[in-house]
C-alpha cells in the first residue's frame, strides 16, 4: 500500500519546512501538499525527489475536505503523516476585529484541524502519526488576540485527547506548541488594528528546527513539542494567576520601542 504524507500550510513557513524533511527521510512514496497557492506548492514540488500530489484547496470551505476524501478514497493510500500547519493570526479587540477574520481563523485554526483528522483516520494504520500546530497561544488566555489564542487552545485539549483515544490503536498525536517563528504568519499577525505588537517578542525561531524537535516527538510518542522559551511559558502559565499573566501580557503587547528580535538557528531550503 502506497504510503503517504499529507501537509496542509505546506507553502510557506513550517508547513513547507515538514515537506522537506519528509522529502528528505525519502520514507514516503508521495506527499501530498495542501493550501490555497497552487503555485507555491508547485515550486516546492519542483524541488522534491519524492512524488508530489498538489492539492490547492481553501480549507475555510466545506467542499475541500470531500474533495480530500474522494482523493484519498480514489488512491488508496496509507496516510502515514498528517501535519496540519495551516493557520493564521490576527492582533486587535475583539470588538473591533472583522467579522471575516474572526471566521476565518475559527475555520482554518480549529475546524479544519479536525475535519483532516476525521477524514484522514480512516486511512490510518498502527505507526501512523497526526501531528498538529497549536501555539505558545495556546497556554494563556490573551487580550486582543483572544479569538487565535482560544482557537490554539482547542487545538491543544484535542490533540492531547486525541492522543490517549488513538494509543490503543498505535496511532500518535503530537500537539507542538511553538514560540514565535520566522514566517508569513507574523507578516499576516503584523497587518492588523494592534499588529505592531509583534514586534514586543524579541526572540523568533526558525521554522525548521522547530519542524525537527516536532518530527523527533512525534516519533517518539510524544503528546507534546516544544522548543525552550515555550517550556518557560508553560511553567508560568501553571504557576502565575490568568490575571497576572494577561497583565503581564498587556504590558509587554503595549511597550514601545522593542529591541529587534533575534532569529535562532537556521532555516530549510529544499534542492
Amino acid at each position: 500500500m502506497k504510503k503517504i504524507a499529507v501537509i496542509t500550510g505546506a507553502s510557506s513557513g513550517i508547513g513547507r519546512e515538514f515537506a522537506c524533511l519528509m522529502d528528505d527521510g525519502g520514507e514516503m512514496d508521495e506527499l501530498w501538499l495542501i493550501a490555497r497557492r497552487r503555485d507555491r506548492l508547485a515550486q516546492l514540488a519542483e524541488g522534491c525527489r519524492t512524488r508530489c500530489r498538489i492539492l490547492a484547496l481553501d480549507l475555510t470551505q466545506a467542499e475541500s475536505f470531500s474533495l480530500f476524501r474522494e482523493q484519498l478514497a480514489q488512491s488508496g493510500a496509507q496516510v502515514e503523516y498528517l501535519i496540519n500547519c495551516a493557520g493564521f493570526g490576527k492582533f486587535g479587540s475583539f470588538a473591533s476585529d472583522r467579522e471575516e477574520d474572526v471566521d476565518g481563523m475559527l475555520r482554518l485554526n480549529v475546524s479544519a484541524v479536525v475535519m483532516m483528522c476525521k477524514s484522514a483516520l480512516p486511512h490510518m494504520r498502527r505507526g501512523g502519526h497526526i501531528i498538529n500546530m497549536a501555539s505558545a497561544s495556546a497556554w494563556l488566555p490573551l487580550p486582543y488576540f483572544s479569538v487565535y489564542a482560544a482557537s490554539k487552545a482547542f487545538v491543544r485539549h484535542f490533540s492531547l485527547a486525541l492522543h490517549r483515544e488513538l494509543a490503543a490503536c498505535g496511532i500518535g498525536v503530537t500537539a507542538v506548541s511553538p514560540f514565535w517563528m520566522n514566517t508569513e504568519f507574523i507578516g499576516v499577525a503584523k497587518d492588523s488594528p494592534e499588529g505592531d505588537a509583534v514586534d514586543r517578542f524579541l526572540i523568533l525561531y526558525e521554522p525548521r528546527p522547530t519542524a525537527i524537535l516536532a518530527l523527533a516527538d512525534a516519533r517518539a510518542g510524544r503528546a507534546e513539542s516544544m522548543a525552550p522559551a515555550q517550556k518557560l511559558i508553560r511553567r508560568a502559565a501553571a504557576l502565575l494567576p490568568e490575571e497576572l499573566s494577561m497583565g503581564l501580557w498587556n504590558r509587554i503587547r503595549k511597550k514601545r520601542g522593542a529591541l529587534p528580535a533575534l532569529c535562532l538557528s537556521g532555516s530549510a531550503r529544499c534542492r
